[in-house]
């Protein structure tokens, strides 16, 4: 059984959530050096990603028992984040209680679905290489 026809979960290396752990340090560090008195817009935006960071990883479960040359489950992921987020922007009364919860999901998911796309590639590169040996 080839690499790709396995799960993602079972990949090792390429199983660990780097790249969502990499985005919750980035926002924790730009969260904590950019105060809110002074810099009001990149502290906002920072904590978004880092609250919506964190809500991708348990968002991202499913996406670990899909094979590895399956993206399309990733790139579903990634359509509805970004619909999500389009669809409260084009609110007009903007976003309520509910609605912000809708937008850090979405953004969630967006992270979510370009990580595990980002580790099904390399994780078929790395298959690819190793077999061309």
């Amino acid at each position: 059984m080839t690499m790709t026809e396995q799960r993602l979960s079972r990949q090792g290396k390429f199983a660990w959530p780097i790249p969502e752990i990499v985005t919750i340090f980035i926002a924790a560090v730009s969260f904590v050096l950019f105060p809110e008195d002074e810099y009001f817009e990149i502290n906002t935006f920072s904590g978004m990603i880092l609250a919506s960071a964190v809500i991708s990883l348990p968002i991202g479960i499913p996406l670990l028992f899909a094979k590895v040359g399956f993206f399309w489950f990733d790139f579903a992921y990634v359509a509805a984040g970004v619909l999500a987020y389009r669809y409260i922007l084009g609110l007009p009364d903007g976003a309520y209680i509910g609605e912000g919860l809708i937008l850090l999901g979405g953004i969630a998911c967006v992270i979510s679905g370009c990580s595990h796309t980002l580790r099904r590639i390399l994780a078929s590169r790395f298959d690819k290489r190793r077999r061309s040996k």
